[in-house]
C-alpha cells in the first residue's frame, strides 16, 4: 500500500478508554485518521454516530472484514482482546494493542506468530513512555548524567484504587488480567526495560492488604 500523503483509515474497539483517549488522539494525528467504532450493544449505535460522526460497527467480522479499514486500536477489557485481535491479523488487520495484550503468555505469541507469518505491525500501547517526566529521565540515562547504575527501586504510589466511589471492572481482577501485575506491573516492567535494557532474570513477591 502506498501510504505517501495518505492517512490510514483506523477503526477504534471499545468505548471507554478508546473513545476517551485514543480517538481524541487520533484526530491529532498527521498520518492516521478515526473512521470507525465496534461496541458490541446495538442500543448503544445511534448515540455513538451522532457523537462522533463515525461509521459504528456492533458486528466484529464485518468490521475486520472492511476493506475501508487499515488498522485497528482494541482498547477492550483483556479477557476479549485475544479472540478480536487474532481475528483482526486474520483478515491483514495492523493493530494497536492495550496493556496487558491477554490474559496468558501462549495467547500472546500466537497474536505474534500470525503477525509475523502476515507481515502485520502490532504495537502495544505503553502511554508513559510520552510522559515529560519519564522522557526526561530517559534523557538523563542515555547520556551517562547519572553514572553507572547500581540499584534501581520504583515505588508507584497512587491512591485511586482505594476510592469506594469507584466502579468495580476487570482492574481489580487478576483472572480478567487485572490486578497490580495486569493493571500496573506491565506499565512498571515496561518502563524498566525502556530505562534500563531487557531483563535477564525476573523474579518477584505479590501479597495483598485487607
Amino acid at each position: 500500500m502506498n501510504t505517501k500523503n495518505k492517512k490510514l483509515k483506523i477503526a477504534i474497539a471499545g468505548l471507554g478508554f478508546g473513545k476517551k483517549v485514543h480517538l481524541e488522539a487520533l484526530k491529532e494525528s498527521d498520518h492516521l485518521t478515526p473512521v470507525a467504532i465496534y461496541h458490541y450493544e446495538k442500543k448503544q449505535k445511534s448515540i455513538i454516530e451522532k457523537e462522533t460522526g463515525l461509521d459504528f460497527f456492533h458486528n466484529w467480522e464485518d468490521l475486520v472484514k472492511s476493506p475501508k479499514i487499515d488498522g485497528i486500536i482494541i482498547a477492550t477489557p483483556p479477557e476479549s482482546r485475544f479472540k478480536l485481535a487474532k481475528q483482526a491479523l486474520e483478515n491483514n488487520k495492523n493493530l494497536l494493542l492495550e496493556k496487558p495484550v491477554s490474559i496468558s503468555t501462549s495467547e500472546i505469541e500466537e497474536l505474534q506468530r500470525i503477525s509475523l507469518i502476515n507481515n502485520l505491525s502490532v504495537c502495544v500501547d505503553f502511554e508513559y513512555r510520552a510522559v515529560p517526566l519519564f522522557l526526561q529521565t530517559k534523557k538523563l540515562i542515555d547520556e551517562n548524567i547519572l553514572g553507572d547504575i547500581y540499584l534501581v527501586k520504583l515505588d508507584w504510589l497512587m491512591g485511586s484504587r482505594s476510592d469506594p466511589k469507584r466502579s468495580w471492572n476487570w482492574y481489580s481482577l487478576e483472572e480478567k488480567g487485572g490486578g497490580v501485575i495486569g493493571a500496573l506491573g506491565t506499565h512498571a516492567f515496561d518502563m524498566l526495560n525502556w530505562f534500563f535494557g531487557e531483563a535477564i532474570n525476573v523474579s518477584g513477591k505479590v501479597s495483598k492488604h485487607q
